[in-house]
């Protein structure tokens, strides 16, 4: 099985390639790029387009939200970032995607550290050239061939920003997750009137905790009792 970047580096679907393509963004004519260094960086927008019409912005300055959308699992993400630069112009605008899986008996398998899962690089834009002040770089993802077999997904999505004083600004990470929801049973004991019902563990919010304690530390084999979560129902006794 191909490791995790491998199979996001197969689904790349960039719709601006390079130059000033048709797929680029039109209305900003590039600019000469002044030779001092005016040391300013550029802006960078990072936009998480779910399968079910929700839409994630990520900046440098964002709050990212502590449950984020989950992913489905037989949906596509996309993923759309875009350089602003009005001094220097934009030299590159690169996605980041970092896909992590559990296994069912618990086990994980990392991401291994790779490099830009989607890029739009102009080489000429240097001091004393051209270069446009917007450029953006897009990216669709398949949560089904992300995750294959394994029973929880963990997908750490990014954006940087260089313009052409090679200058560089990145969003914040935002950690994206799916997990495979085993069908829910109950305890086999007698039920009264008026008996409470016994508590029933949330496998998504446990899967999530699990991959970060992992991440944490890898030796990690247990969950604080806080970690996990139970649905309304009682004391979890017969």
């Amino acid at each position: 099985m191909n490791p995790p970047h491998r199979r996001l580096t197969l689904l790349v679907l960039l719709l601006c390639t390079g130059g000033y393509g048709a797929s680029c963004l039109t209305g900003t004519p590039p600019i000469s790029v002044p030779t001092p260094d005016p040391h300013t960086h550029p802006d960078v927008v990072l936009d998480v387009h779910f399968a079910q019409g929700q839409i994630l912005t990520v900046t440098p300055a964002a709050n990212v939200p502590e449950v984020p959308p989950q992913l489905g699992a037989n949906g596509e993400i996309s993923l759309v970032a875009l350089c602003t630069d009005n001094d220097s112009g934009c030299r590159n605008i690169e996605i980041f995607a970092e896909a992590t899986t559990t296994n069912a008996n618990g086990s994980v398998v990392p991401a291994a550290p790779g490099p830009a899962v989607a890029e739009n690089l102009n080489p000429n834009a240097t001091p004393g050239g051209t270069a446009s002040q917007k450029r953006n770089a897009s990216i669709k993802l398949s949560v089904a061939q992300l995750r294959g077999t394994s029973a929880g997904l963990k997908l750490e999505v990014s954006a940087r920003a260089t313009n052409a004083h090679n200058e560089q600004w990145n969003t914040k990470q935002v950690s994206l997750f799916w997990s495979h929801q085993a069908p829910l049973t109950l305890p086999n004991c007698p039920r009264f009137f008026g008996s409470v019902r016994a508590a029933v563990l949330d496998s998504r919010v446990v899967t999530i905790a699990l991959q970060n304690a992992k991440a944490a530390d890898p030796g990690k084999t247990t969950l604080p009792p806080s970690s996990s979560s139970t649905r309304p129902g009682g004391t979890g006794t017969c």
